[in-house]
C-alpha cells in the first residue's frame, strides 16, 4: 500500500497571476526570436515563483506583448518597457528615475531585453541615452 506521506492532502489552487504571465509568454513567444527561447525563460519566466517579482513581471509581460513593432522603432514605447524593467528588477523602488537611467547594469539588461524578445541587436548608446533622457525630463 501506498502511503502519501510527504504529498499533500490536496492540490493548491494555481493563482490568476500565473495563468495570466502564462497567456503573455505564449503571445510573446509567438512573435519573438527563437533563438532566444531559453534566455527569455532563465532571466524572466522564471521569475514568477518568486512572489515579490510577479506582478513586476506581469506588467513587463503585458508591454512587451503590446508592442511587437519595436523592431523598427525607438521611441514611447521604449520608455515605457524601460519604467516596467525599473520596476522588475527594483520592486521596492529604490532607485530614481534619475539614478535607474544612470545605471550601467540597468541599461546593460535593457539591452538584453531588446536583444531576448525583439531580435534586435544592441541600440547604440545615443539612441538610448536619448530617449531616456527625454524620460528623465518629461516625469
Amino acid at each position: 500500500m501506498k502511503w502519501p506521506v510527504f504529498t499533500p492532502a490536496h492540490k493548491p489552487p494555481r493563482e490568476p497571476v500565473d495563468d495570466e504571465i502564462e497567456h503573455f509568454a505564449r503571445l510573446i513567444e509567438a512573435s519573438s526570436p527563437k533563438e532566444y527561447n531559453t534566455e527569455r525563460r532563465t532571466h524572466y519566466y522564471n521569475y514568477r515563483t518568486i512572489a515579490v517579482y510577479r506582478k513586476p513581471l506581469l506588467s513587463l509581460l503585458e508591454i512587451l506583448s503590446r508592442s511587437p513593432s519595436l523592431r523598427d522603432d525607438l521611441g514611447v514605447t521604449t520608455r515605457e518597457i524601460f519604467l516596467k524593467l525599473k520596476n522588475f528588477y527594483d520592486p521596492k523602488s529604490r532607485l530614481t528615475l534619475a539614478e535607474a537611467v544612470a545605471d550601467t547594469q540597468l541599461r546593460s539588461k535593457f539591452n538584453d531585453l531588446l536583444l531576448y524578445f525583439y531580435g534586435r541587436k544592441r541600440p547604440s548608446a545615443d539612441e538610448i541615452a536619448a530617449s531616456l533622457n527625454e524620460l528623465i525630463f518629461s516625469v
